[in-house]
């Protein structure tokens, strides 16, 4: 393989998930010779499919990337959503199911053959004062949600094994944080330089106690943050349209995408702790 994978899919059939990873929108870059895998790839993102005889495929994946099993999920960020939902349905591979992004765009959902769901995201594209916009009006909805918020209420959940308000704040923060490094590479090297650090998000809550830490230096920071970044895309020319590259085989992300993702995060996790507030006794 000329170029490693973002990540792998362990299959039990590789051609029957090429045919239907080519049916979503992927075609076949590379087959290694004697070995049960292919190389997928589209929405510039690679992917190993690899069956039971794959053996040991750790020398095809960029480092640290992670090797789905049947039920889990992946999602892809389009830009052409309408097109691609019509693309998809007519295949007639697979149920469509209607979703919400993780940011709070449209998405849509489909099943492969080994119970992996694929989440197609909508990337809403806006011109740039309205992306800057929606990225510094996040916090205010963080900030909103929060509005007198009882000393009790931070440390209750929405529902049994979600995490609660207290939790939210804290991987909300650190979301901004994770992103912060590429949108610096994006400016000071945009197109040179790949990214490949990745938040998980449970094991950063464990390892950064966000169930005992305070929280008000938190959104303190996130206020401070954004304020910082918007000031600086708004200096640099063409900052939001400079980009890094999600992982040797990944997706090119210009920081327009992080802003607008980090908006609709923060918009995200503002709707759970309202949710929250509301349940609480």
């Amino acid at each position: 393989m000329t170029t490693k994978a973002m990540g792998a899919l362990l299959v039990s059939d590789v051609e029957r998930s090429v045919e239907f990873y080519r049916h979503v929108g992927f075609v076949v870059h590379d087959r290694p010779a004697g070995r049960d895998c292919v190389r997928v790839g589209a929405y510039h993102l690679e992917i190993v499919l690899a069956g039971p005889g794959a053996g040991d495929i750790s020398d095809l994946l960029d480092e640290g990337q992670r090797v789905l099993k049947p039920g889990g999920s992946f999602p892809l960020v389009i830009t052409d959503f309408e097109d691609r939902r019509r693309a998809v349905e007519s295949s007639g591979v697979a149920a469509i199911r209607d979703a919400t992004g993780p940011w709070g765009d449209r998405a849509f959902t489909v099943t492969d053959p080994d119970n992996v769901t694929v989440l197609f995201c909508e990337m809403t594209v806006r011109p740039d004062a309205e992306t800057i916009d929606y990225y510094m009006t996040g916090v205010d909805a963080v900030e909103q949600a929060l509005a007198e918020l009882k000393a009790f209420e931070l440390d209750t959940s929405r529902a049994p094994g979600k995490w609660t308000i207290r939790q939210i704040v804290h991987h909300i923060v650190d979301g901004d944080i994770h992103w912060l490094s590429p949108m610096q590479m994006a400016l000071i090297f945009p197109g040179q330089l790949t990214w490949t650090g990745y938040l998980m998000p449970d094991e950063a809550a464990k390892m950064l106690v966000y169930d005992q830490r305070p929280i008000e230096e938190a959104m303190a920071f996130l206020r401070a943050l954004r304020s910082y970044v918007a000031h600086t895309v708004r200096e640099v020319p063409g900052a939001l349209d400079r980009a890094v590259k999600l992982g040797t085989g990944g997706v090119t992300f210009p920081i327009r995408h992080m802003l607008t993702l980090l908006g609709g995060h923060a918009r995200h996790h503002a709707k759970q702790i309202s949710e929250t507030r509301k349940q609480s006794p």
